[in-house]
């Protein structure tokens, strides 16, 4: 089988859609699938067992040609689409690039629909920007959602009467922070090689620097949490800024000015752009992570999916439908809070100060991590595109 995958973004970009791209193609690779990746000129890490084609410059209607080409050079059986407007700087020629290459390459497109966030079509386009990402499922030769409420949301998508609408697989993504053997000795050694006493208790935040993570809300609750008595020392692992979304230095700005004006500064540890193996130390030496998206938990999020994999205490925000988390449970594998300050302070405070909540917490974050691994979702993905047709037969 050969799959060729279009991503926005590819590593060396920092952000969560090219390291699960490049992740998932060295699985499927290794499961004996040949995976090329279509991807940004610029974009030319090396994947073991993953060819990379980084020929796009601009996401405009100007790649559908070099797309078709190396499609045509590559002879896919499917054509993956990693759909996310931001990494492809809201772009609208990326929505039609399943009719495009059915239409002028006779390649079936699947879509991977990282978010359902629409792309920047004009100035008050309104709810045609919200039909434009169903237009990327209704002319895909199947789907797949990353979080229940992403698949509730698409199996919604109107189709016409007697027209077949194409296969729709739940598959969650996996965390790009493989888990690194660590024994208790390191991990104290590295806390107090940071001035982290063993009195005090560690939450940490992960992930790039963006305004949906609500960081300010992280460092409102922690300020929050100090003033009721809590010994509360804050590490904020990783903090990169990202290139798809332009707003993100700004914003990474605008927190470190805010961790100043909150007094948080000699109890916040900055630790910056790390290897994955760093990372994964880290959030193993956490006492409790702390993710309060602004639009609430979502299995799509792969900071939490990697705070889960390392069987780490989560404190995060109730999303609007409660699907987008499932299979896991409230108050069973993770608490939920209110988007607020003070809800988030509470719920941090009632973790750190009972250790057997944190302890249920942890081990039920460790009992799901099967969910996100690797190669089981690589054989999910197998089983998806043996069920889209190309033409009138199945892939074998």
């Amino acid at each position: 089988m050969r799959v060729l995958f279009i991503a926005g973004e590819f590593p060396p970009d920092v952000g969560g859609v090219g390291d699960y791209t490049a992740l998932l193609g060295r699985h499927l690779a290794g499961a004996g699938v040949e995976v090329g990746v279509l991807t940004r000129a610029g974009a030319a890490a090396k994947v073991a067992g993953v060819g990379v084609f980084p020929l796009v410059r601009r996401w405009d209607s100007g790649a559908w040609w070099p797309i078709l080409k190396a499609a045509q050079q590559f002879r896919p059986d499917v054509v993956h689409l990693q759909y996310q407007a931001a990494a492809f700087g809201l772009a609208p020629a990326a929505i039609l690039l399943p009719l495009v290459l059915r239409r002028l390459g006779a390649h079936p497109v699947a879509v991977t629909f990282h978010d359902l966030r629409p792309p920047y079509l004009f100035p008050k386009a309104g709810p045609l920007r919200r039909l434009a990402v169903e237009l990327v499922y209704q002319t895909s030769a199947g789907a797949v959602a990353t979080n229940g409420a992403d698949l509730v949301r698409l199996q919604g998508v109107w189709f016409p009467p007697g027209r077949a609408r194409p296969p729709l697989a739940f598959i969650p993504i996996g965390s790009n922070i493989p888990v690194v053997p660590a024994n208790p000795e390191d991990l104290a050694r590295l806390r107090r090689d940071h001035g982290i006493g063993p009195d005090e208790p560690l939450v940490g935040y992960f992930g790039l620097m963006n305004w949906s993570k609500g960081v300010e809300l992280v460092l409102e609750a922690c300020r929050r949490a100090a003033d009721l008595g809590l010994k509360i020392r804050l590490v904020l692992v990783g903090g990169g800024a990202g290139r798809t979304d332009p707003t993100n230095p700004a914003y990474a700005r605008a927190i470190k000015r805010r961790v100043a004006e909150l007094g948080l500064g000699e109890r916040t540890l900055w630790t910056g752009p790390l290897p994955a193996e760093d990372v994964s130390r880290w959030l193993q030496a956490i006492d409790l992570l702390l993710l309060p998206y602004l639009d609430g938990a979502s299995l799509r999020r792969g900071s939490l999916v990697a705070a889960l994999v390392h069987g780490r205490p989560v404190v995060t925000t109730r999303p609007p439908d409660v699907r987008a988390i499932r299979p896991l449970t409230e108050g069973e594998h993770l608490l939920l809070a209110a988007p607020r300050p003070e809800a988030l302070a509470r719920a941090v405070c009632q973790t750190l100060e009972d250790p057997g909540l944190a302890r249920r917490l942890a081990e039920k974050a460790r009992e799901v991590a099967g969910l996100f691994d690797w190669s089981k979702l690589a054989r999910q993905h197998i089983d998806f595109y043996k069920v889209i047709r190309v033409g009138d037969r199945m892939l074998e």
